[in-house]
């Protein structure tokens, strides 16, 4: 297994006839919010596997772990089960996507969160957001 890509956006939706993946403003890392606590209204984890025939035809353990700005988790961790495909060593590695829709995801305070991304019993580089207050524009910026 080989983690291709992990990133955030507004929405995301997996086209399951032909694996496309369609994202709405994608790979951000900072949100600025007018207050605290925030809801982020739309907010999805999209990410994407390589797997070969040495991952089997079996099912592999996928979680996701959102860890505040102290280094605590933030509710439960979503878990799902990917079943890789029977792959012969001849057959291309194959991409298996997948999005976790986090819509109205509150956040209690400014900091660096981050989603960490397990994969069976291995967990990948995390995938870091800044939540930072919105500035608002000077008076000499508002006319």
């Amino acid at each position: 297994m080989v983690l291709i890509f992990a990133m955030l956006a507004e929405s995301a939706v997996v086209n399951e006839e032909d694996g496309k993946v369609s994202m709405l403003s994608a790979a951000f890392g900072v949100i600025r919010a007018d207050s605290f606590p925030h809801e982020q209204q739309q907010l999805a984890l999209v990410f994407q596997f390589q797997l070969d025939a040495g991952d089997g035809e079996r099912d592999h353990r996928v979680s996701v772990k959102s860890m505040n700005p102290d280094g605590r988790l933030m509710g439960r961790p979503p878990v799902t089960s990917v079943q890789a495909p029977r792959l012969s060593p001849e057959d291309p590695p194959i991409g298996v996507t997948l999005v976790l829709n986090l819509d109205g995801m509150k956040f209690p305070k400014p900091g660096d969160y981050s989603f960490v991304i397990t994969f069976d019993d291995f967990d990948l580089p995390p995938v870091r957001l800044r939540l930072m207050p919105r500035i608002p524009p000077r008076l000499s910026e508002r006319r």
